[in-house]
């Protein structure tokens, strides 16, 4: 099969034994000459809580609609196809720190607006199938600092695509995989990562690999020692029960089955007084693929009753004691069900006392499968006694200064020590809480410190985070992501050993959003992402409220785009705002961001074609003449081609044709070639289409933060 490059296949070289791409594996990066390659690995910070769902047939993927389970149903039927898939994520999590548990899909456009992780609308990786050249099996968005949205991880297959067997189908599943976790292509002929090959069993360069991401399994923190370990009867584990609550809300415990003879055992005092119901609940269903079995024995280690899972994508069983013994201790026993490559994963253990409990089943779900299962017992049932307010780790203002820096350890969750980790809170509006964390002694030249703050709830805290060196300067530092509960930022020109203070805090402490949950992940393993300056101007309450550029696109691809605005006007009095048009004048991009900061919406993709940029102003009601405000912005960004796989594209959807026959350059409107497949020019002073809403003022821009904004509106069919 010969390689059409007006196709534009990512990976032409694999067609060296004459099969088709496994795949265009895509990542943001810079066009500086020290970006990061397309071809390195990059983990996800919370890769023991990954999701996956299967995009019903007719979900929307840019031009196209998903067709996974009508074009293959000659070869596997739905429930075979996802078997083969889930299959293929389960041999690798089993290697290494890695759960994928199974989420519906409610059938949204791939790429809306939402969290990287996380949205409860669908999985983290979503799995569908469009139209592509015949010389590609796959698409595979990666992880990246840079992709912001719900694009990260999803895998498009090719619904053009001739899979001769199951077995073949298996071995592209697997390819796939590798890449949705982090994993580069391989040169090694017979390695699952080697793109040339349909190998479908996993080598040891594709272990060593995986487990350079995220490390060997790890036990849970209940087998934290050979002779520290639940793993015998008498060593069980306490279910903790704060005794004032009187079985007021169900006990949550999480665990992990990190091979498959490993058993934990969990003991339940009962209540004075309590001869009630007691329910014990094991899940693993959308946690990870754990095909588990629970036990429930009494004190003298008498076995009550046991249950174990069926299926292939985890699952949930319980055992209900209808009266229990006063004092009498209860004993639950967690294994796997059986050898299978089902036999390893995450999990949590709910105990309810039934006669007392007052939490509904359905405000349980969200503690059970939330990024929760780091945080001590007692912080996670702080969720059921204040589900909107709760604070985890609370320092109680310990660590609210540079001398009182909390000191971070470096993550065991990944191979090397270059990941520090932790779960905090501000539950005041001018908390503070002070981090301090060690390069590591042999960090690789060129990499940079790259820091991320989730935020651990929607529509909550909207993070702000400064870094500093030893001698407490400010460093500078890079946004790379800023919206929708997430931020990222790079810090370059660091060295081995050296020191950091990490400051978090609320973005704005004077409104909605001063407090709540956050991760904090620090890293060190990383190479610098830089974003190109595309676009800039300065906007002027009396005399300049709009201005105007005009995007011009040469191949369907992805682009991450962030707006600037300096400090020249006063942060409550002024906003930026920047909307960008396709040629039918639908909104394609919207972000919103005040002086001094950078903001970040969705990743989105664009196909060939003219757009429109308006950039306009907004500002408070009094300003007026007497109090004129400026605001000088930047828009900045990175694209990524083909973000959905090889696309047919015909002649009329090429509206910008190369310079020659064998010219890797464009030529685009007013005379400029370039071989940058997309740029950006000043535009005419031509008004938003009618009917468009030129943004208002929000009394805080922080409203716009989160993808629920009134404002945000879904890119229509392309």
């Amino acid at each position: 099969m010969s390689y059409n490059p007006s196709f534009s296949p990512l990976s032409p070289e694999s067609q060296t034994l004459g099969i088709p791409a496994f795949d265009g594996v895509l990542q943001s990066h810079s066009v500086s000459s020290n970006s990061s390659s397309p071809s390195s690995s990059v983990q996800w910070n919370n890769a023991d809580r990954l999701t996956i769902s299967f995009a019903p047939d007719g979900t929307r993927v840019s031009k196209y609609t998903s067709e996974l389970y009508s074009k293959f149903s000659g070869l596997l039927s739905a429930a075979q196809l996802e078997t083969q898939i889930l299959r293929a994520f389960q041999t690798w999590a089993r290697q290494t720190n890695v759960n994928v548990g199974v989420v519906a899909d409610n059938g949204l456009q791939f790429g809306v607006s939402g969290a990287i992780q996380g949205d409860t609308r669908f999985g983290d990786i979503r799995i569908g199938a469009i139209p592509m050249d015949s010389n590609t099996f796959a698409v595979t968005v990666r992880h990246d600092p840079v992709i912001a949205g719900t694009w990260t991880g999803d895998i498009l297959f090719n619904s053009n695509a001739v899979f001769q067997n199951v077995n073949d189908f298996f071995a592209v599943a697997m390819h796939e995989a590798g890449h949705a976790l982090g994993l580069k292509h391989s040169a090694i002929a017979t390695a699952v990562m080697y793109d040339a090959a349909l190998n479908r069993t996993l080598t040891g360069s594709d272990i060593s690999e995986i487990r350079k991401l995220y490390g060997n399994r790890r036990i849970d923190a209940y087998d934290i020692g050979p002779s520290n370990n639940n793993n015998t009867f008498n060593d069980s584990s306490r279910i903790k029960n704060a005794g004032s609550l009187n079985g007021a809300i169900p006990l949550v415990v999480y665990g992990d089955v990190s091979v498959s003879t490993d058993i934990d055992y969990f003991d339940l005092q009962s209540l004075s007084g309590y001869t009630g119901t007691v329910k014990f609940e094991l899940i693993s269903s959308q946690i990870s693929l754990l095909r588990g079995k629970l036990s429930i024995y009494d004190e003298n280690e008498n076995l009550i009753q046991s249950i174990s899972m069926s299926g292939d994508r985890g699952g949930r069983v319980s055992i209900t004691l209808p009266s229990v013994i006063e004092g009498e201790n209860y004993v639950a026993r967690i294994e796997a069900a059986d050898s299978s490559l089902h036999s390893i994963g995450s999990y949590a253990l709910v105990t309810t006392l039934l006669d007392t409990n007052q939490v509904s089943p359905s405000a349980v779900e969200p503690v059970v499968r939330g990024y929760y299962w780091r945080l001590e017992q007692t912080d996670v049932q702080k969720i059921f006694l204040n589900p909107n307010t709760a604070f985890f780790n609370q320092d109680l203002a310990t660590n609210d200064t540079f001398a009182a820096a909390q000191i971070l350890k470096p993550s065991t969750l990944f191979a090397k020590r270059t990941h520090f980790q932790v779960n905090g809170s501000l539950s005041y509006a001018n908390d503070i809480d002070f981090f301090r964390i060690q390069a590591p002694s042999d960090l690789v030249a060129g990499n940079v410190l790259t820091i991320t703050v989730e935020a651990m709830e929607e529509d909550r805290l909207v993070p702000d985070l400064q870094v500093f060196n030893a001698s407490q300067q400010r460093l500078n530092s890079r946004v790379l992501v800023h919206g929708n509960g997430q931020l990222v930022v790079q810090v370059d020109g660091i060295a081995a050993g050296q020191e950091f203070f990490l400051r978090v805090a609320a973005d704005n402490p004077a409104d909605n959003f001063q407090s709540g949950n956050y991760n904090l992940v620090s890293r060190f393993d990383r190479a610098a992402t830089f974003l190109e300056s595309l676009g800039q101007g300065s906007l002027n309450s009396s005399t300049q409220r709009e201005r105007y550029h005009s995007l011009y696109v040469a191949e369907p691809q992805m682009l991450h785009l962030s707006l600037s605005a300096d400090t020249s006007s006063v942060r409550n009095l002024a906003q930026v705002w920047v909307t960008i048009y396709d040629q039918l004048g639908r909104v394609v991009f919207r972000d919103l961001t005040v002086p001094g900061q950078t903001r970040t919406a969705k990743s989105i993709v664009v196909r060939p074609g003219s757009y429109s940029i308006f950039v306009n102003m907004a500002t408070d009601a009094s300003v007026g003449a007497g109090n004129p405000q400026t605001l000088n912005y930047q828009i900045d960004g990175v694209g990524v081609t083909d973000p959905i796989g090889p696309e047919i594209l015909t002649p009329a959807e090429k509206p910008f044709k190369k310079a020659g026959p064998n010219d890797p350059r464009y030529v685009y409107p007013g005379g400029t070639t370039t071989a940058q497949t997309f740029i950006v020019t000043q535009g005419q002073n031509v008004m938003p289409p009618p009917g468009s809403i030129i943004p208002p003022r929000f009394v805080t821009a922080n409203a716009w933060y989160w993808y629920n904004g009134w404002l945000v509106r879904e890119v229509p069919p392309m």
